[in-house]
């Protein structure tokens, strides 16, 4: 071994000792080959991406901010001091947490709203090391990594979604379910945590439970997984998806979502002429080109080895996942329809980090490797800033034209706004009143893009009222410490 490769296993057998990923010293000469090798590079990789992916989250504030359900969801967090959730995803309500500790002790607004900017890749690194370290399961936490990044570039900015954060807590899941040698209590433990991560993860979305069966699927065809683990497990996901279903009735939000996807079963005998297919082609050769080299090396690997049963579950996931997303989403944009392509990267990264990455026996090729592909993907997601900093743009300029009025509230007419960048106007309220509020609470300014003007012609005269596409917000239902309104009438900005 060289002299250089020496000095380094010693520093990675120590690393893997101290955090216990070696048993004892008795195992060093066992593992001196292979132990660097599982998770040096894995390390390596995580850090880079979530480090930048961190960053980006304060670097972009604002291309996060001023985008649609960030603003839409912090104002009602912000005006209200409490949770806010439109329906069952409640584990969007962990990201909240940072920012209403900040409201209660009274911290600047825009570091309430970095705070939540950060809590999305802080939670999902969190995961991440989670699956690494302590439950040690490296080729998963690699998945995960390969998850989060694989099929990501405008989703990146559009971050309140509670999908991906869904299939994170599939992923820890799956790693309490690999654990072996477990105590009687242990195992009672593991089941009650088991039941609580399913429920949590099918109530974020529920799109969710597909990569779920996959996971549970190829987990067992490739024997990480015995065949009654996955009926018991596998029959009790059947069971929490009819129970999903069931309540999400009750929520008009979930059945509207569910509904749409119901609906999409009509446009499958046209599926090949639907428009997200000509849009997607050039999506996946310009940002998603790494998944699809890797599906293709994982569709020839499993022929080379005659793996057909994997074949057969990885070809299926990603074909059919495909044509569901798209038959509900038909003509979407970009930003939405990719947080909903985000989980289909399971059925290549899964295979690609427990069969085909270990392939790769040199330390060095496989630090490069994986540092290639987060390098790659990361100039990708970084490339998709453009279209959000332009939307920036355009709020600092139209607040630069309503600060010439002595007015504090706008209505825009939305036949005058430029709805390819805006995409949807039920935020544009929250988004200008969270941007002005950073700077001065004082100075705070509320501009509505409105479609139908004349159903709100009445609350444009009444002094106390923030008027909003879902409805009016009186003065007495804001956080005055952040918002400061004085009395005064809605009027109209034109900017033709």
């Amino acid at each position: 071994m060289p002299k250089s490769q020496k000095s380094l296993w010693r520093q990675s057998t120590n690393f893997c000792l101290k955090h216990k990923l070696l048993q004892n010293k008795n195992c060093i000469l066992v593992s001196m080959n292979t132990a660097p090798q599982k998770i040096l590079p894995v390390l390596i990789a995580g850090l880079t991406a979530f480090t930048i992916l961190t960053f980006f989250s304060i670097y972009f504030l604002w291309e996060r901010v001023l985008f649609l359900d960030f603003s839409f969801y912090m104002f009602d967090v912000v005006r209200s001091n409490h949770f806010y959730h439109p329906g069952y995803r409640f584990i969007g309500l962990v990201n909240q947490i940072p920012s209403l500790l900040a409201i209660y002790f009274q911290l600047p607004l825009k570091t309430v709203l970095a705070l939540h900017s950060l809590s999305f890749p802080l939670f999902q690194a969190s995961c991440f090391f989670l699956i690494l370290f302590y439950f040690k399961n490296i080729p998963l936490a690699l998945s995960h990594l390969l998850f989060n990044i694989l099929l990501t570039a405008d989703a990146y900015y559009w971050c309140e979604a509670e999908f991906p954060q869904g299939v994170s807590t599939a992923f820890v899941f799956m790693a309490l379910l690999h654990r072996k040698n477990l105590s009687n209590l242990s195992k009672s433990l593991s089941i009650i945590i088991g039941i609580a991560l399913m429920v949590t993860a099918l109530w974020a979305h529920p799109l969710v439970f597909l990569p779920y069966g996959f996971m549970l699927l190829y987990l067992s065809a490739n024997k990480n997984f015995s065949v009654s683990t996955f009926l018991k497990w596998g029959t009790f996901l059947l069971l929490m998806i009819v129970l999903r279903f069931i309540v999400a009735k009750n929520n008009w939000y979930e059945s509207s979502k569910i509904g749409g996807g119901l609906n999409g079963l009509k446009l499958l005998p046209q599926f090949f002429s639907l428009p997200i297919l000509k849009n997607s082609a050039m999506w996946f050769l310009k940002d998603y080109f790494i998944f699809v080299i890797l599906f293709i090396v994982t569709l020839f690997y499993y022929i080379k080895n005659r793996a057909w049963l994997k074949f057969s579950i990885v070809l299926l996931y990603v074909i059919g996942y495909y044509i569901v997303v798209s038959i509900s989403n038909p003509d979407t944009d970009k930003f939405y329809v990719e947080n909903l392509w985000i989980p289909m990267s399971i059925g290549v990264a899964m295979p690609f980090a427990f069969e085909i990455f270990p392939l790769l026996k040199n330390l060095q090729l496989q630090i490069a490797a994986l540092l290639i592909i987060v390098a790659i993907r990361i100039v990708i997601i970084y490339n998709a800033h453009e279209h959000f900093t332009e939307r920036v743009n355009w709020w600092n300029k139209t607040i630069a034209i309503a600060r010439t009025s002595a007015n504090q509230k706008f209505i825009i007419p939305k036949d005058e706004a430029p709805m390819e960048l805006l995409h949807h106007t039920f935020s544009t309220v929250n988004e200008s009143i969270l941007f002005t509020a950073s700077e001065s609470p004082e100075r705070v300014l509320a501009i509505t893009v409105l479609p139908e003007i004349d159903k709100f012609r009445d609350n444009m005269e009444n002094e106390e009222l923030i008027i909003t596409e879902c409805g009016s917000i009186h003065y007495d239902d804001i956080n005055s410490n952040y918002f400061k309104f004085k009395k005064g009438k809605t009027v109209m900005l034109h900017l033709k």
